[in-house]
């Protein structure tokens, strides 16, 4: 039967937004034939109606017939972002891959890194497709992400690429002109641009420039500015500088104007009302200042942001300006009452700063019981303080296998890089590494960069160990997955310890083409583990699987003389999981019951 017609109606019908109807008629086709662009329209049109979860299937069973289609990865993409899944950065990748000139793809593929700050791998997207497209809005936004980036050269270069961007009237260049140093020609363009068009945004940036080269004038510029018009930005620079020439007074009148004018005053003023009150030896007004921020903190939903940034500030304070003796009495009744788990390591840092260890040990720990991922971290970093490395290597491992998100998990790994932990916690390493593989389509650039320090970290060990092939295999990995732009950590890192890997190596065997060793490397290089606390028919059951790798359930009750199986099998695993090892695993159920693997992790 010859669809042609109906098919010609479907595209117009999606071309005129008829969503619905464009559906149905593709429907009738696919009813007789299954035509390619007519299943991609018809999930179009599902994406268009709202209907995502049918969308995603549509789509998601497109891309495996049409792997190489950067049209369907892109859409799919559209989809997932649609329905906030974190999936969508790897299908716009994907698209990118498949079609460098997508561009489509590549803007949207640039958006998801751009809102979540990941600018220095939204750089080279950007680029292209400000190249391709030369649209204004594809090279705004390629210069922002330049400013932010700190490459303000060559965001001043793109203004004469494309000279549809107006310099003279975009804020955007002055801000490119002070990133590069330009500062007079800066204050020059902002100053020109307030007098013709009065957008305070330019008055803004031309105070902000001239205070860098003549203070006195920018104190008469911010003082009539603000005698002018009330304007909370320019308020909270002229703080700043006030404080900067030490007129305590001054800024303390501009926070107390501000928060006149301003009900909703943000924090960050507040806490430097506080610290103005303090400097100028109001302790008892600036006491109980931060003791309101602190409550309307513990009071709300929501706030641990607010209390994070509040309450090391007024640790401090107390620390400063009252006696040891009488800063417990201040800080506890206020802050420790709760069970924020903030307030609770706060507690403990202070108990910690008090010399105190055994109580803030007790404190952290109360923190880590009331939310495992932000009281727990904070609890583990106190362990590596105090070098207790099993305890943190065990409650870090807990951590690990608890969380899902790809951010926690870079949370997680920030923290485990970030100084000593990842060095004195093998088992650690080798989880946080396995975690981070799971996720490397969808981990931002920052999450890259310390996959790479962890990898850099097994083939430093791998050296210790005298297995050099490991050590090359890691360290290649990790040059492969190295970000662009990267801040902490460099290729030179990973030459350094392959110069010193090859002058070791008795024999230096190659390992690009070595498929086995690529499989075994994390069997050969991970320390062999214990699980403690297991009874003898779970440790008989463990070493029954590592020597036959799987077996049913019907097998292990004629090894244990039992047909309690299932309840041993999860108590075996619990056990396992609350000391971060995986070594066996359910791989589903056949005739005979439960099947079980050793997964030797």
């Amino acid at each position: 039967m010859d669809f042609s017609e109906t098919k010609r109606q479907a595209f117009q019908l999606f071309e005129e937004g008829a969503y619905e109807e464009s559906y149905a008629m593709c429907m009738v086709i696919l009813g007789g034939d299954q035509e390619p662009q007519v299943e991609v329209l018809a999930a179009t049109d599902l994406f268009y109606l709202g209907r995502l979860e049918e969308a995603e299937l549509h789509f998601r069973d497109l891309a495996r017939k049409m792997p190489g289609s950067s049209h369907v990865h892109g859409f799919l993409g559209k989809v997932l972002l649609k329905k906030g899944d974190e999936g969508a950065v790897a299908e716009f990748s994907t698209a990118v891959r498949l079609d460098p000139d997508n561009q489509d793809a590549l803007r949207n593929y640039a958006k998801c890194l751009v809102d979540t700050r990941d600018y220095r791998r939204s750089l080279p997207a950007q680029r292209r497709l400000a190249e391709r497209s030369r649209r204004e809005d594809d090279c705004r936004d390629l210069v922002a992400t330049l400013i932010a980036v700190g490459e303000g050269v060559e965001a001043l270069d793109q203004y004469q690429k494309f000279p549809s961007l107006k310099a003279n009237v975009d804020p955007l260049f002055i801000d490119a002109l002070i990133t590069a140093g330009e500062f007079s020609k800066a204050g020059d363009a902002a100053s020109a641009e307030f007098e013709r068009s009065g957008n305070r945004e330019f008055l803004r940036k031309y105070l902000a420039v001239l205070s860098r080269y003549n203070v006195a004038l920018a104190l008469l510029g911010y003082r009539d500015a603000c005698m002018m018009e009330a304007d909370h930005g320019i308020a909270k620079d002229y703080i700043n500088l006030l404080i900067s020439v030490r007129d305590d007074e001054g800024a303390l009148r501009m926070c107390r104007a501000l928060a006149t004018d301003n009900k909703g005053t943000d924090v960050a003023i507040r806490l430097i009302e506080c610290r103005l009150l303090a400097r100028l030896g109001k302790k008892e007004l600036a006491a109980s200042t931060y003791e309101e921020l602190v409550r309307s903190g513990i009071g709300s939903t929501g706030t641990d942001a607010s209390l994070r940034d509040v309450l090391p500030l007024y640790r401090e304070f107390l620390l400063t300006y009252y006696p040891k003796s009488e800063t417990l009495k201040i800080f506890t009744p206020v802050v420790s009452a709760g069970a924020n788990p903030v307030c609770l390591y706060e507690t403990g840092y202070l108990y910690e700063q008090l010399g105190d260890v055994t109580e803030a040990r007790g404190w952290f720990y109360r923190a880590y019981r009331c939310d495992f991922l932000t009281g727990g971290l904070e609890y583990a970093t106190f362990l590596a303080r105090h070098n207790e490395w099993r305890e943190c290597e065990k409650v870090m491992l807990y951590i690990l296998s608890n969380i899902n998100r790809s951010q926690d998990i870079v949370r997680v790994a920030q923290v485990t890089t970030g100084g000593n932990m990842i060095h004195h916690t093998p088992r650690l390493l080798f989880r946080l590494i396995e975690r981070l593989e799971e996720r490397l389509d969808k981990l931002p650039a920052e999450g890259l960069e310390f996959l790479a320090v962890a990898y850099l970290v097994a083939g430093t060990t791998a050296i210790g160990e005298g297995n050099y092939s490991a050590c090359k295999r890691y360290c290649l990995q990790g040059l492969d997955i190295l970000p662009a732009y990267s801040t902490c950590i460099a290729t030179a890192d990973f030459v350094a310890v392959l110069g010193r890997c090859k002058e070791r190596a008795i024999v230096d065997l190659p390992v690009m083409n070595d498929a086995e060793g690529a499989a075994g490397i994390s069997a050969r290089v991970v320390p062999q583990v214990r699980i403690s606390g297991l009874d003898p028919q779970e440790e008989k059951i463990l070493v029954f699987l590592k020597l036959h790798r799987r077996a049913s359930e019907a097998d292990l009750r004629k090894l244990l003389g039992t047909r309690r199986v299932t309840g041993i099998m999860n108590r075996l695993i619990a056990k396992s999981l609350a000391q971060g090892l995986r070594p066996v695993a359910k791989r589903g159920s056949g005739e005979q019951g439960e099947i079980y693997e050793y997964t030797g992790g």
